[in-house]
């Protein structure tokens, strides 16, 4: 059997278009399960003291007995103190260096106030009181030399 077929197409055309955007919604959720971080806290008093005794406070170093913060020696309280060449300390205030030594920025042995400086050195009494005073046994306001 012989069937002829013949045919054809016209030809088409696709007309133009436009496809909207759509939202994209995302949300996502999560989680890790728990983690432990474990942290050893040694019960001593303190917190960065590198002392040879136990001292309170923070980042103190030095002999030990020491209080407050970033202070170098034996018996000291405060902020920022030092006691030079393993001398007994008793200092309290800040800045201050020596012996004996209370108040701020004084420098000596039994030296109290504010920016005293002892002139006989860490081992023996300055008797320095008040405020700039530089020498021994001086009381009062910028005051040099030596007291009575």
């Amino acid at each position: 059997m012989n069937v002829p077929l013949s045919g054809g197409t016209s030809p088409v055309t696709i007309p133009g278009f436009t496809i909207p955007g759509s939202p994209l919604n995302l949300t996502a959720n999560g989680g890790l399960g728990p983690i432990n971080i474990p942290i050893n806290i040694t019960s001593a008093p303190g917190f960065g003291n590198s002392t040879t005794t136990p001292s309170s406070g923070f980042f103190n170093s030095g002999d030990g007995s020491a209080s407050g913060f970033g202070n170098v020696g034996p018996g000291i309280s405060g902020l920022w103190n030092q006691v030079p060449n393993a001398l007994q300390g008793g200092v309290s205030g800040i800045y201050n260096v020596g012996q004996l030594a209370s108040g701020v920025a004084n420098l000596g042995n039994t030296v109290s106030g504010f920016n005293n400086t002892s002139t006989v050195g860490h081992l023996t009494a300055a008797f320095n009181s008040g405020v700039n005073n530089i020498g021994q046994m001086l009381l009062g306001f910028f005051s040099p030399g030596a007291g009575p």
